[in-house]
C-alpha cells in the first residue's frame, strides 16, 4: 500500500499545522508554499494633502498584510525602502524636507 500525505482532512474549514497519513492521493498544488499566493495590488492611489501623502489601494485576494515601499531615487537605481509594514489598506506618510520625490508600491504578503 502506497501513503500519501495531506495537510488537512476534508471539510476543515482552516488548514491544520501537521501533515496526515492517508491512503488517497492529494493534490498540493494550493498547499505549495503553506498558504495561497496573494494576488498583487493593481489600483494604489496616491494624493497628498498638506505635508502628508495618502496611499490607498484596494484589499488583494489571499493578501492577509501589505508591506508598503517607497524609492527616492526612482530610475537611477536606487533602492527600494520598506515604510511600513500594515493590515489595513491605506498609509499615511509624511512628506520629507529636501526629497524631490518619492515612488510607492505596496507588496501583497500571505
Amino acid at each position: 500500500m502506497t501513503y500519501y500525505l495531506r495537510r488537512d482532512y476534508a471539510g476543515s474549514a482552516t488548514p491544520e499545522p501537521y501533515y496526515h497519513g492517508v491512503d488517497e492521493p492529494f493534490d498540493y498544488g494550493p498547499y505549495h508554499s503553506g498558504l495561497p499566493v496573494p494576488d498583487p495590488v493593481t489600483d494604489l492611489k496616491v494624493a497628498s494633502r498638506g505635508r502628508r501623502v495618502l496611499l490607498n489601494w484596494s484589499k488583494a485576494d489571499h493578501a492577509k498584510a501589505y508591506r508598503v515601499e517607497y524609492n527616492s531615487a526612482f530610475g537611477t537605481g536606487g533602492a527600494w525602502e520598506c515604510l511600513a509594514s500594515t493590515g489595513e489598506t491605506s498609509l499615511n506618510d509624511a512628506i520629507v524636507e529636501g526629497e524631490a520625490r518619492r515612488c510607492y508600491r505596496v507588496v501583497s504578503l500571505p
